[in-house]
């Protein structure tokens, strides 16, 4: 492969314009390959690092940080052909083979910045069997709810051995896993204030941001993701290009009329958020949230910074709100499980919030024993209580709790508010517990950073 000079290296007059250079940046971004070409045929350097006036003179158009190379922005929005286009450049292959479907050069540009030794023994297609195991394990309840049987009661915790490995190499491997900069900065914001005073008094971390595809179809993923540690891709045969959950999604709202009524929306909005289920790559709400919750027959805590969300009170199916705990109200409490998944809500954007093994059994240790969990205060950055999305509208504050005590594992802990004192507030926990039999070793295998970061950008 022909590298151009370094930008430093070229004097100013011998580089591209600096419109040329903003428009290739930009396109990285949206996974536009004829910007790029441009740039480089124009002698820009696919190694050039974007300075924060670059930084600023996009900022109208996409969002990025200073200190990243193109094909850096490139693979953090998934844009595979920008990337085979900037580490191709000046080899013999063809334009057509640069915009190919092909993912060897990116896979090997990301392997290379990682834990060389975490690849050691990675089996080829793990992620695919997860999902075939998860298509297997779809069903149709006799009122015509799709849901998830079997695998729904498995979750994704980063593996402890990943965490044995010494801090450079663990922050190497965690920063090609974890969400983008800006993502992980709003996350924080939702869940610091009581994951900061856990970590304090018992000295574990509480979650990780996993990277979840910014492809409009971020739900779908994030849950997938905090399901299996892998992405909602697997098409469903027959219909146009719509993900196993998304589809799934999709009936649930068409066929499904117990997710409709608990729902309480009036025909025109279901007709809507069905519309909106239907179309692959295209952005989901919290009722899509609640569908989810009972596909996988499990709650689903979402944490969101108040930046993130213009309103926080709950109007019914059409609620500005996404944080909240989303209870599976379709189905009796004894045919669900009890272990939440997390998501982060960030400007239009879902991730997949996951714990550690290690920090699941640190936590059991330091509470005196039983089962290694992860525990999850149910209230928002301002320390005001998650609402129950979706609940009966006759339920009074008691009712509420009851439900929470009947689809969590919850209890009530001493909490100290800088502003209120203090007070009790839900605590739910998500439980560690070996994933079910036939799919463990499958689960096991995809806890890698090999596996992960090769799944990451398929």
């Amino acid at each position: 492969m022909v590298s151009a000079p370094s930008a430093d290296a070229v004097p100013q007059s011998q580089q591209p314009a600096k419109n040329i250079w903003h428009a290739a940046i930009t396109a990285a971004s949206l996974g536009e390959v004829e910007p790029i070409i441009l740039y480089l045929s124009s002698g820009g350097d696919a190694q050039r690092l974007l300075t924060v006036e670059d930084v600023e003179a996009v900022a109208d158009v996409v969002d990025l940080r200073s200190n990243q190379t193109l094909v850096d922005v490139a693979l953090k929005r998934e844009n595979s052909q920008v990337v085979n286009a900037l580490l191709s450049w000046g080899t013999d292959q063809s334009r057509d083979a640069q915009e190919s479907a092909s993912q060897d050069l990116s896979n090997e540009y990301l392997l290379r910045r990682t834990v060389s030794r975490a690849a050691e023994g990675a089996e080829p297609g793990i992620s695919d069997l997860v999902r075939e195991e998860m298509r297997s394990s779809l069903r149709l309840r006799a009122d015509r709810l799709p849901y998830i049987d079997g695998t729904h009661r498995n979750t994704f915790f980063m593996s402890k051995e990943l965490e044995t490995l010494p801090a450079d190499k663990l922050w190497s491997a965690l920063g090609e896993l974890l969400e983008v900069n800006e993502t992980q900065l709003q996350i924080n914001d939702a869940i610091s204030r009581w994951s900061t005073s856990l970590l304090r008094r018992k000295g574990c971390c509480v979650l990780y941001s996993l990277y979840t595809s910014a492809d409009l179809n971020c739900l779908l993923h994030a849950v997938s993701l905090a399901m299996t540690g892998v992405r909602d891709s697997l098409k469903v045969d027959g219909v146009s290009n719509r993900g196993l959950l998304r589809d799934a999604t999709y009936r649930a709202l068409r066929d499904n009329a117990s997710v409709g009524e608990l729902l309480r929306a009036p025909n025109s909005e279901l007709r809507r958020l069905t519309e909106l289920a239907m179309k692959d790559k295209t952005s989901l709400e919290a009722a899509h949230v609640f569908a989810l919750a009972n596909i996988v027959r499990r709650p689903i805590v979402v944490y969101a910074p108040l930046e993130a969300e213009p309103g926080r009170e709950l109007e019914g199916a059409m609620t500005e709100r996404m944080s909240g705990v989303y209870l599976p109200l379709a189905w009796d409490p004894g045919n669900t499980c009890k272990d939440p998944l997390c998501l982060g809500y960030t400007r239009g954007h879902f991730s997949a919030l996951v714990g550690s093994e290690a920090a699941a059994i640190a936590w059991a240790e330091a509470c005196g024993g039983g089962a290694a969990r992860v525990p999850l205060l149910l209230i928002d950055e301002q320390g005001q209580r998650l609402p129950v999305a979706f609940s009966p509208s006759h339920l009074d504050e008691e009712g509420v709790d009851g439900l929470l005590q009947q689809y969590l594992h919850t209890s009530y802990v001493e909490w100290m508010d800088r502003e209120k004192g203090e007070s009790k507030v839900d605590m739910a926990a998500e439980q560690h517990v070996p994933p079910l039999e036939g799919v463990a070793g499958l689960f096991r295998k995809v806890a890698t950073p090999d596996v992960m970061l090769k799944d990451k950008i398929r």
